[in-house]
């Protein structure tokens, strides 16, 4: 049934049906009552398409993620993913995933977003995550003139939410330099990765901030963002047992440190305190201190900017958004005497 066939049956002009589907405003309580309830008693659905064709809007956004340790699987990245789809929704949109086939064709992500007449971008993947033949691609889609807002890498002129890594880390020393540790080691990933720089730069500005020299040997890069990389980075971490704590900056490698020290008869918090950086679920299982990200927050935010920018153009693309972590304390960290360092 079309709104014009509708209209004939309830006797109400299709432009006021309109007005009620949508909620707009001029439309007395009576008349939208009844509007209401024939769309009900009719299972009438609104005609996307041609709704579409009137607005030049596809109602569709966008979402670039890639295969891989930060994947949809990923704990992070599908929370925040999640409360994005929530959002949109709410406003009347939908999401959809960027591929680079169609059907039996293969495209690029720009053409694929022109096909599709997407009304604008989330990109869920920074560009050190990018594998080198998709480099090229994904340095076309930032070009391409849509609304775009990034919840993973900052990208030039691009509206990027994403935790304050830098305060999230200083959370982390501090709170170890007050239960009295000294000589805290940190384990981030090799590589390029922003959220990694930026957590390391935390913890040097930290440590400079209590007086705290850094010595270059407590500092380890995992090969990657997982467990079985925590597993590995152990071994070096045991190298060590000047040190009496260390700030790991993703959750999963941590749990992987916890094992692979348990391994070499290193305990947490025993012998060695440890923070942690994400708070995914299994953080809590594992007794981690951890720095929560906020993933609701920042999914929502992402989905609020982008709206507003394919409505009214209201966010400009520069007005990034750090929104805060919060320290959640737990049981892999102990105080000790500062002789004992």
């Amino acid at each position: 049934m079309t709104i014009h066939e509708l209209s004939k049956k309830i006797g109400y002009s299709a432009s006021t049906i309109s007005k009620v589907m949508n909620g707009y405003k001029g439309v007395s309580t009576a008349t939208r009552e009844a509007v209401l309830a024939a769309v009900k008693q009719y299972d009438f659905v609104p005609n996307i398409n041609a709704q579409s064709l009137m607005s030049k809007r596809s109602y569709m956004i966008g979402t670039l993620i890639l295969d891989g340790p930060n994947d949809i699987l990923s704990p992070h990245l599908s929370e925040i993913l999640n409360a994005f789809k929530t959002e949109c929704a709410m406003h009347g949109y939908d999401i959809t995933f960027l591929g680079n086939r169609m059907g039996k064709t293969e495209v690029t992500y720009r053409e694929h977003c022109i096909a599709r007449n997407l009304d604008g971008l989330l990109l869920a993947v920074g560009m050190e995550n990018l594998p080198s033949e998709r480099t090229e691609q994904f340095e076309e889609l930032l070009r391409l003139d849509m609304p775009k807002v990034s919840v993973e890498g900052l990208h030039k002129d691009i509206c990027t939410v994403i935790s304050d890594n830098l305060s999230g880390s200083e959370y982390a020393i501090d709170y170890l330099y007050g239960l009295g540790h000294r000589k805290i080691g940190i384990v981030t990933v090799s590589g390029k990765n922003e959220a990694s720089e930026q957590r390391l730069c935390g913890y040097r500005r930290c440590l400079k901030k209590h007086g705290i020299p850094e010595h270059p040997e407590l500092i380890f890069p995992a090969a990657m963002y997982s467990y079985e990389a925590g597993k590995e980075i152990a071994e070096a971490v045991a190298r060590h047992p000047e040190m009496t704590a260390v700030f790991c900056i993703y959750d999963e490698i941590s749990i992987g440190l916890i094992a692979g020290l348990q391994e070499r008869g290193i305990e947490v918090p025993r012998d060695l305190s440890l923070v942690s950086f994400d708070d995914i679920t299994a953080a809590q299982y594992s007794g981690l201190t951890t720095v929560r990200q906020n993933r609701e927050k920042i999914g929502t935010i992402a989905a609020r900017k982008l709206i507003a920018q394919i409505e009214d153009g209201t966010d400009t693309p520069k007005n990034n958004t750090f929104v805060d972590t919060k320290l959640v304390i737990r049981s892999s960290c102990r105080r000790i005497a500062l002789s004992d360092d």
